[in-house]
């Protein structure tokens, strides 16, 4: 690590030091019933076994994308008077175990529940209103031609994609319990906003997840610090930094940026802090459209005042009061969206919906497997016949700075990796501690493994073999080249 990285992590720890003398209670963690997940899922059946959504008609939660190994449920929420009442989102696992998030007028907040059966539940505290967005003192150059001054269409047809890197720290990953399936879960928050707003053209996806040491503190100059402490995804185009502790702040972002942190224990905050980093601001105090919007009795995401809603302003529908939930002039974060959204998707991110197969170039027909389906940390990995619909073939192909990493679709806590057998002999395995440090440079169609003095390289030595292995500089044996291939069509991804 050089010394400037030194002194970032530095300067982080010292801030972290003096903030914690002066922080609010942290939301705790409850055990106890909160959800019958199982219930919940069912079509027709009651809430009465769910003590969270007491007061709260049955509802109808329907299936969202997800990734491999989640299901991602969600619905909006109705009162016993039939009135809007919040949202809920369920991202659960074959095994029982589950993430949601719950937001409902009596209580909001997360719940945790494990594969044994346990839950827990962590309130979502309520906030005084007050800014929370920043200007990144990188763009305040281009703040003024930013807002509203977009030069991009506002096309409903054009399919839009925002790839979304998670940060945790360890202890908020802690909190969460699952850092995937949480991420999933506050990324359809803001799916649904956006198909509340009439934008189902434009969503976003997890790009990844990534971890520091450091747990810190809700405020701008800690947001200043994101990016230096999740360096290993820079193509994302937004990074959403996930702490636990908290300050009295749910969340904060940087206007017209892509970079915001968010308490754990929040259910909105965090598809409000991405209002603001595509441009938006809170209730109209000035001139132009993005703003958000009160009808007098519900407010859209960004304006919170009343009874709010899930979506963000837009003067073409109706809040559930009948009203429009806009104002063409002062509060049109739909047009704001259409319009900011393609310059914020990069192209280049990474998209867990879309896994990819290493394929053997010496040998087409061959493609990076987990042998046996050994799914565990320290299996061996090696080559099969390719088949896209494959578990032990399909990876999520992740950013590292300018490497990749080839994470496990179906059990994204793992990532390929070498290890030492022999001295002159290194084996691919799957490894789970060393998936933040592990990364792979593409030279032409080889891979090499990066952090080592020596060249090494991904190689297939023989039919259905697979190690890593040192090349010489002017070695162009098509044994260390490889292809990514879309796992759905069997053609080289993106």
């Amino acid at each position: 690590m050089d010394r400037s990285t030194l002194a970032r992590y530095g300067f982080a720890a010292m801030m972290m030091t003096m903030a914690h003398a002066a922080l609010a209670a942290t939301p705790q963690e409850v055990k106890g019933h909160f959800l019958d997940v199982p219930a919940l899922l069912k079509k027709g059946s009651d809430v009465s076994t769910s003590p969270l959504l007491a007061n709260i008609q049955t509802p109808d939660l329907q299936t969202q994308p997800g990734a491999a190994g989640y299901r991602v449920n969600s619905a909006m929420l109705l009162n016993t008077r039939g009135k809007p009442d919040g949202f809920i989102v369920v991202v659960d696992r074959e095994d029982g175990a589950f993430t949601a998030l719950v937001n409902t007028a009596a209580r909001s907040g997360l719940v945790v529940g494990k594969a044994d059966g346990t839950q827990t539940f962590q309130e979502e505290e309520k906030t005084d209103e007050q800014d929370d967005y920043v200007v990144d003192p990188r763009q305040k150059a281009e703040k003024s031609s930013r807002v509203n001054r977009s030069t991009a269409p506002a096309d409903d047809t054009q399919e839009i994609t925002l790839t979304v890197l998670a940060g945790y720290s360890d202890a908020s990953a802690q909190r969460v319990g699952d850092t995937v399936g949480f991420a999933l879960a506050q990324i359809e928050t803001l799916n649904m906003a956006l198909r509340n707003t009439g934008l189902p053209h434009i969503k976003a996806v997890l790009a990844g997840v990534s971890t520091t040491s450091i747990d810190y503190e809700i405020n701008g100059e800690n947001l200043g610090l994101v990016q230096s402490l999740f360096p290993n995804h820079a193509k994302a185009d937004l990074i959403a930094s996930f702490v636990s502790v908290w300050n009295g702040i749910n969340g904060i972002a940087y206007l017209n940026g892509r970079h915001s942190m968010t308490h754990v224990a929040t259910t909105s905050t965090f598809a409000h802090e991405v209002g603001h980093n595509i441009g938006g601001i809170h209730c109209p105090q000035g001139n132009g459209y993005h703003y958000g919007y009160f009808t007098g009795e519900y407010s859209s995401l960004l304006c919170r005042s009343g009874s709010w809603y899930l979506s963000y302003s837009n003067p073409a529908r109706l809040a559930p009061d009948g009203v429009p939930l806009g104002n063409p002039e002062t509060a049109d974060m739909a047009r704001v969206w259409r319009e900011n959204a393609p310059g914020k998707s990069s192209g280049e991110g990474n998209d867990m919906t879309r896994p990819v197969l290493l394929n053997s170039v010496a040998a087409p027909s061959e493609c990076v497997d987990v042998l046996d389906g050994n799914m565990t940390v320290g299996a061996k990995v090696g080559l099969w016949r390719c088949d896209g619909n494959n578990p032990n073939q399909r990876w999520n192909k992740l950013y590292f700075n300018e490497m990749v990493q080839f994470w496990l679709a179906a059990s994204p806590r793992l990532c390929l990796d070498d290890e030492a057998i022999s001295e002159n002999t290194r084996a691919v395995v799957l490894a789970q501690s060393s998936c933040q440090h592990i990364g792979w440079t593409k030279e032409g169609q080889a891979l090499r493994i990066r952090g080592n003095a020596a060249d090494l390289y991904l190689h297939r030595p023989g039919d259905n073999q697979l190690n890593v292995r040192m090349r010489d500089s002017g070695d162009t044996s098509r044994s260390c080249y490889w292809q990514v291939l879309d796992a759905s069509s069997l053609t080289p991804a993106p």
